[in-house]
């Protein structure tokens, strides 16, 4: 079931895969606040924060922003400073509506504060507080995949806050890979 999706490695590549909540119907019921209060708890024992990505199925932008939490430089470098933690939210189908956790769409609307769209990003620190959001300081929107140079700008601010033990090199490292999000290269 795809209620919650973490970075893990599988065969040393980091990927989003399905988090292993629980075994069986059980997993129908896990809410989006157990789940974050865990989220949170291992990334602290980690010395970590963690990056909450809200997303839905029918979100394009969700999907470049899932290639960009993918790219192969990018994802160590996340990896270094967080603990990453996509939670389904805003669906529009009862089939994907299912997949939500119990509580998912007012955990989204707790960061965003009303509905900015999706992806909608948080950094949490080990209490689920909000140490920065994808809530633009320039015009109170929300930037969700970055891609304008604003918004581009936007995003390395708050890396800037919410990790500051990333470097700038690492913040532009980040940058770039959003943009190859946006412009793959020919396989």
């Amino acid at each position: 079931m795809d209620l919650v999706r973490r970075k893990v490695l599988v065969g040393g590549v980091a990927t989003l895969a399905p988090a292993i909540l629980s075994g069986g119907a059980a997993q129908a019921a896990a809410s989006a606040e157990a789940t974050l209060a865990r989220e949170c708890a291992q990334a602290d024992a980690d010395g970590k924060r963690v990056l909450l990505v809200f997303f839905a199925s029918w979100c394009t932008w969700c999907h470049a922003m899932d290639a960009m939490l993918a790219d192969p430089e990018a994802a160590p470098i996340l990896d270094r400073h967080f603990r990453l933690v996509h939670m389904r939210s805003g669906e529009h189908d009862d089939d994907q509506i299912a997949l939500q956790l119990a509580g998912a769409d007012d955990v989204y609307l707790r960061y965003a504060g009303e509905p900015r769209g999706l992806p909608f990003t948080a950094v949490l620190d080990a209490n689920a507080v909000a140490v920065a959001t994808s809530i633009s300081t320039i015009d109170g929107n929300n930037f969700g995949f970055p891609v304008t140079d604003v918004e581009l700008d936007g995003f390395e601010d708050m890396l800037a806050i919410a990790a500051p033990a990333m470097t700038a090199d690492e913040r532009t490292a980040l940058r770039a890979a959003c943009v190859r999000a946006l412009n793959p290269s020919p396989a």
